[in-house]
């Protein structure tokens, strides 16, 4: 078994005084962990892509026939309704995949942040063991909000209405989720303490978050790119080169908000950790 230590050979105040210089410093030393952690990420996101696909292949035809006059335009927005319905089904599989990954993979960037080894292998499976109820837990409750709110929208109900749950899902749940992803590398909770954790920072720091979460969600600008020769190439670049950078930046913010609000009174041991003390001061690396 390999023993983490740290190297000695520099003092703590030797180590970056702010956020953004930890963040610079995680980018620098550590871009190459940073570009795998992409590469992993998309092809935990594979199956996600082939649903995509599928879709697309299915609507390609669907133009076809009525281009050939063998259905109507009501058949065909009719089929296409199903169609994608049966698509969000599919993501009940393909969410909790990308998900369980995405938790595991986490333990990374705490790593990266705390200025720490990386052993992949070691660290991939028992970040794995540790939050695989998680992600799946997430996974499936936000396939089937999403599923739900596809079914919604493309019903025949008020269109003040038929909109909601999908903003529901993007304006709410999905930064809860992104809270929790944070989480779950440096506290030992519950589902419901991610939950109900996330919520409350999420309320508290809700202007920056909404920030964060237009990064995060931009590839869905890519579904009104009608060329997927154009928009599925362009969204392995985002998940490849940007989405880590970005994922990276998110956790150091929220880690400037945990050594605030949770770290320096509840858990000393991560407060600055991988940071040079502030005067008068201890933090994790002492």
């Amino acid at each position: 078994m390999k023993k983490r230590e740290r190297k000695n050979d520099f003092s703590d105040m030797d180590l970056p005084c702010t956020y953004r210089a930890l963040w610079g410093d995680g980018v620098k030393q550590r871009w190459g962990t940073l570009l795998l952690f992409g590469f992993v990420s998309f092809l935990a996101f594979l199956p996600t892509v082939g649903i995509l696909i599928w879709e697309d292949l299915y609507s390609f035809q669907l133009s076809d026939q009525m281009d050939l006059g063998q259905i109507t335009l009501e058949e065909a927005r009719a089929l296409s309704f199903w169609n994608r319905n049966i698509a969000g089904a599919f993501l009940l599989l393909s969410a909790p995949i990308f998900l369980i990954v995405s938790f595991a993979l986490m333990r990374y960037l705490r790593l990266i942040s705390f200025e720490e080894p990386i052993f992949w292998k070691e660290d991939f499976f028992s970040s794995l063991k540790a939050s695989w109820k998680t992600g799946l837990i997430y996974g499936l409750s936000f396939a089937i909000l999403f599923w739900l709110s596809l079914f919604i929208a493309g019903s025949d109900i008020s269109p003040y209405i038929r909109y909601l749950p999908l903003f529901f899902v993007f304006l709410f749940f999905a930064p809860v989720l992104l809270y929790s992803l944070t989480l779950s590398p440096y506290y030992d909770l519950t589902f419901f303490g991610y939950f109900f954790r996330s919520v409350l920072l999420y309320l508290k720091h809700f202007p920056i978050s909404l920030l964060f979460l237009l990064g995060f969600a931009s590839p869905f600008s890519l579904f009104f790119v009608g060329n997927p020769f154009i928009r599925y190439p362009i969204l392995f670049l985002f998940i490849v080169f940007v989405y880590p950078f970005l994922m990276h930046a998110w956790t150091i913010y929220c880690l400037s908000i945990y050594d605030k609000d949770i770290n320096k009174d509840e858990f000393p041991d991560f407060y600055r950790k991988g940071m040079a003390p502030l005067k008068g001061e201890k933090n994790g690396n002492d």
